[in-house]
């Protein structure tokens, strides 16, 4: 015969046991994530450079790292007419902003962080295929 200590237990596990198992039953609906890509509405060097997009810095929506064929679009799309490349590149660091030619690899969460686009003071494009990628890139989070 069973102690009464020995009992108070198996019928204390057998408890937890009818309560983890009846928790397993419970269906939890998956909902998948569309395979259709949001939209670019900010632009990044991973997107390419959207035509007619103007720099970040000019209140625009560009986050391509500035570059000397980026700035020869800009100029094809009216933007940084009296600007040079260096000008550009100063208006971004004087406002405190890094870009891709400060750093690489970053999620924006470090000291810079969040991206521009959320406020923050990174320009970096975030990784590919992270869920930070598509915030930026399509402009839309969850606060």
């Amino acid at each position: 015969m069973m102690s009464r200590k020995k009992l108070v237990c198996a019928a204390m596990m057998l408890g937890l046991l009818v309560i983890l198992l009846s928790g397993c039953g419970a269906q939890i609906p998956y909902v998948h994530k569309s395979v259709e890509p949001l939209p670019v509405k900010y632009c990044n060097d991973a997107t390419g450079h959207i035509p007619g997009g103007q720099p970040w810095i000019l209140g625009g929506t560009c986050c391509c790292t500035p570059r000397e064929s980026l700035m020869q679009q800009y100029r094809e799309d009216g933007f940084c007419l009296d600007m040079s490349l260096d000008d550009l590149i100063a208006m971004y660091r004087d406002a405190g902003i890094v870009t891709d030619l400060d750093m690489r690899g970053t999620s924006n969460l470090d000291e810079y962080g969040p991206h521009v686009v959320k406020g923050g003071k990174s320009m970096v494009t975030p990784t590919p295929g992270t869920r930070n990628f598509e915030e930026v890139v399509s402009g839309v989070w969850e606060e």
